[in-house]
């Protein structure tokens, strides 16, 4: 099975003119790690290090000239998740997707936590190694709280989506994996609760991305969610892709997936969520999405959604503004 290291990236080296620092969250994997590096050409030649890094993040960086350069401090910051991929002889289709990665100040400290999905083999007694929670100390360490928090949580996690559902100040977590979708309530105590159930926001398909956003502008949130498809172990397990040869199985193409729509649930102000998908006109038969982005396109002040498809084109929804 493949496992993937996970590289944290920061830039330390910028133009003079600009003067800042970017923090960049990277999955790769590790043999690729030393390669991370990204150049690019920018009209003024003095260069200057705006934060001049420590340790052994200080070895690493070699000022050379070039206007960005990326270091790896994964070892400062104490995070040894590794990604479990899925991936099997059996081509299962799922594994062909990374799993997801969220940003989340779940105690409110104003230090960003990370919150890493995992991957599973999809069949019966597979590995199937959980996410894991990672809270920030604020010097750029972190410690793994996932027993503690509620968020070890097991499944092939694809979309994830933070956003104070319930207006209580705490960001809560939205988890889609495959066949099982969760709402993990933030508690405010560094703990997280499962309500899928009393937020009506469950489903058993195939996600692979999620947005909150309040689209109708009520002070609650509402949830968009991009389901892939209905894909089928047991159909996979009767079915051989590629050359026709029945002991070399190869990734079937997209079109084997049969299309369900995608979700978009309104937060009815009170923990709850309903579907309006179909009564928005938004439920499309062409549908086998992979991401959406939730933005103010055409900057009306009201939030559009964009989402997009595998095989077919994209969606671009804009908001009229009347619900």
């Amino acid at each position: 099975m493949q496992r993937t290291a996970i590289v944290l990236i920061v830039v330390v080296c910028a133009a003079a003119a600009v003067g800042a620092v970017a923090t960049f969250l990277l999955a790769g994997r590790a043999e690729q790690a030393d390669s991370l590096a990204t150049q690019a050409t920018l009209d003024e030649p003095e260069l200057a290090l705006p934060t001049e890094p420590s340790g052994a993040s200080a070895a690493k960086v070699s000022n050379t000239g070039c206007p960005i350069q990326l270091v790896d401090v994964i070892e400062e910051t104490g995070i040894d998740f590794v990604n479990f991929s899925g991936m099997s002889p059996e081509k299962l289709y799922p594994s062909a997707n990374n799993t997801g990665v969220a940003l989340i100040d779940y105690d409110q400290d104003n230090h960003l936590d990370v919150f890493f999905g995992n991957g599973e083999l999809l069949l019966p007694g597979g590995e199937d190694p959980p996410t894991q929670f990672w809270r920030s100390l604020g010097d750029g360490r972190f410690e793994n709280v996932t027993e503690p928090s509620g968020l070890k949580i097991h499944g092939f996690t694809f979309g994830l989506g933070v956003g104070d559902y319930n207006n209580d100040g705490f960001p809560d977590l939205y988890v889609a994996r495959y066949g099982d979708y969760i709402m993990m309530r933030n508690n405010g105590d560094g703990t997280f609760s499962d309500v899928t159930a009393e937020a009506a926001v469950g489903d058993d398909h195939w996600a692979n991305s999620v947005a909150f956003l309040d689209y109708d502008y009520d002070g609650v949130l509402d949830l968009y969610v991009t389901n892939y498809g209905d894909w089928n172990l047991q159909w996979h397990r009767n079915h051989v892709c590629g050359e026709g040869n029945p002991f070399v199985k190869l990734f079937c193409t997209p079109k084997i997936v049969p299309v369900v729509p995608n979700l978009f649930y309104r937060g009815l102000g009170d923990g709850r969520f309903k579907n309006v998908i179909k009564e928005l006109g938004l439920q499309r038969p062409d549908s086998r999405s992979t991401s959406v982005v939730a933005v103010d396109l055409n900057l009306d002040g009201l939030i559009d959604l964009y989402v997009t498809n595998d095989l077919e084109p994209n969606f671009t929804f804009i908001n009229v503004g009347d619900g």
